[in-house]
């Protein structure tokens, strides 16, 4: 008998649903938060004794990221798939309707059926460059906010400051940025070509 279980895995910001097949039989649809506390209850669902699981989620981003981890630390079998093989996958099962339960369904699908491609964790330094990036581009978003006509002076003055905090924080994290890349081979030739 197969000790392996089965599950897909629905991502989005604030919850993850999550169906499971476990010794051939279908649970009920589970909801759980998105958050650490969420995928430590997740890893108490999926494991238990003598049984390992595969678990299907989409490519989502940083959504996905931390269980993704959790789940490959955990000793899981972790397929992070394309959402677009996914999308034709569903299609092909004649599956047009989308929500969040059902795409937990087709996620299941997909890690019974489609071969298995394990997911490989990114390296320690291209974590901490991608989280660098994200954030200056949240602090250059903000940078650019405009200043128009009908801007009062009281706000100016408060927008110039900002400006200012903002421009020494980005300078800053893109000082690390680069730091992280001359460390790192790999990252080091991605960013030379």
């Amino acid at each position: 008998m197969d000790k392996r279980d089965f599950s897909g895995i629905e991502v989005s910001a604030k919850e993850l649903v999550v169906a499971l097949e476990r010794e051939g039989r279908r649970m009920a649809l589970k909801t759980f938060d998105n958050t650490t506390q969420g995928h430590q209850a997740i890893l108490g669902y999926l494991r238990r004794a003598g049984r390992t699981a595969r678990v299907c989620l989409e490519s989502t981003g940083v959504y996905g990221l931390d269980l993704a981890l959790a789940l490959a630390r955990a000793g899981l079998e972790v397929v992070v798939a394309n959402p677009r093989a996914v999308r034709h996958f569903a299609t092909a099962m004649m599956q047009r309707s989308k929500n969040d339960r059902l795409d937990a369904a087709v996620l299941l699908e997909f890690a019974l059926r489609m071969p298995f491609r394990a997911w490989v964790p990114p390296r320690p330094a291209v974590l901490q460059f991608h989280a660098l990036s994200r954030r200056l581009e949240v602090l250059k978003e903000r940078r650019a906010a405009q200043v128009t006509d009908t801007t009062r002076a009281p706000l100016l003055g408060d927008l110039r400051r900002s400006l200012r905090s903002l421009g020494r924080a980005i300078a800053r994290l893109s000082v690390e940025a680069v730091k992280i890349i001359d460390h790192d081979p790999q990252l080091k030739l991605r960013f030379d070509c």
